[in-house]
């Protein structure tokens, strides 16, 4: 009777945590895809060298000069550490979670979970979903668990 119990209980928590987690996902796909300016905007002194800088450029862009992590392990600064390209975000494909609705996102978290995304409700700012799966304790029986979750401003 103990096993029973137990399997039964430690079912249950991992179907919370996982409602929990698909309700985040759900969530987080109703937010749009972030946004952030261009590098140059972002990083002021990625601008056009100065003359007091042109030293420091001509070995910024040699090809033997690194930018990064130097011998000793400490980060590159000045110049060279401002020219390291970062990807424009128009640039990279689309994520996979953001493309989706959040219901899309949440049956595809709750199965990766093992469980059934049987509710899925989205408001404009939380989404609230429940989760079910079917616990197969030998030939006695096979009760199905249910957990709900929901993710959004309080």
């Amino acid at each position: 009777m103990a096993v029973l119990w137990s399997a039964i209980s430690t079912t249950r928590h991992k179907l919370a945590a996982a409602a929990d987690l698909t309700a985040l996902s759900a969530a987080q796909s109703l937010q749009p895809a972030p946004t952030t300016p261009a590098a140059t905007a972002s990083h002021p002194t990625a601008s056009a060298p100065t003359d007091s800088d042109s030293s420091a450029s001509a070995l910024a862009d040699s090809p033997s000069v690194a930018a990064g992590p130097t011998a000793s392990g400490a980060a590159a600064s000045g110049p060279a550490a401002a020219r390291i390209a970062t990807p424009d975000p128009a640039a990279l494909p689309p994520s996979p979670i953001r493309s989706a609705t959040p219901c899309e996102t949440a049956a595809r978290i709750a199965a990766l979970h093992q469980a059934t995304l049987t509710a899925c409700e989205v408001t404009a700012d939380s989404v609230t979903v429940q989760l079910s799966t079917q616990l197969n304790l030998a030939d006695i029986t096979h009760p199905t668990l249910t957990a709900t979750a929901r993710a959004g401003p309080v």
